[in-house]
């Protein structure tokens, strides 16, 4: 009896979750994310909203590894 009371009341919150979500996010504007040049060797990282790049290169595992600090231009990044 109690599991069942507290299963609903935990519907009940995902429920109202799901709406509030929903309100919010009706708000933001469809956009396509900003386009930059392909470079080889940099990937672009997003910090506290902003994009940024990063010098990278692909491990012995496959994994790709980053090279040097965090650039505003890939064109700076690529000189790492």
């Amino acid at each position: 009896e109690a599991m069942t009371a507290l299963e609903a009341e935990a519907e009940r919150l995902r429920l109202q979750w799901r709406k509030l979500v929903a309100r919010v996010t009706s708000a933001w504007k469809d956009r396509a994310p900003p386009r930059s040049p392909v470079v080889s060797g940099v990937r672009p990282q997003v910090v506290r909203g902003k994009r940024w790049y990063v010098a990278c290169f692909d491990g012995l595992d496959g994994n790709k590894r980053a090279l040097g600090p965090l650039r505003p231009s890939a064109k700076e990044a690529v000189e790492d």
